[in-house]
């Protein structure tokens, strides 16, 4: 009886030491996903950070064509007005 007890006893601490073991491998893989998950967040703050700066770029851009637009349709009208100063000069000569 007392041999099986040993036994018992020698099992018990056996799981007691894997239980032990097992504990530290989840406390550190818990440190780990901790870990990743403020990585995580700090890549998606940077994305969203990235995307409205491309946003930003984007109406800068727009804006830009349409300032370029509406002062290459300016030019024109004064090319336009320079040519028919001089078409009538040409008629009053």
């Amino acid at each position: 009886m007392t041999e099986k007890i040993k036994k018992t006893e020698i099992l018990l601490d056996d799981s007691k030491a894997k239980v032990s073991e097992l504990e530290k491998k989840i406390s550190g893989v818990e440190s780990t996903v901790k870990t990743q998950n403020l990585k995580i967040g700090e890549h998606e703050s940077t994305i969203e950070r990235l995307r409205q700066e491309v946003k930003q770029v984007r109406g800068d851009l727009l804006v830009s064509r349409e300032t370029v637009k509406a002062k290459e349709q300016n030019l024109k009208v004064k090319g336009e007005d320079s040519a028919v100063g001089i078409r009538s000069a040409e008629f009053s000569e």
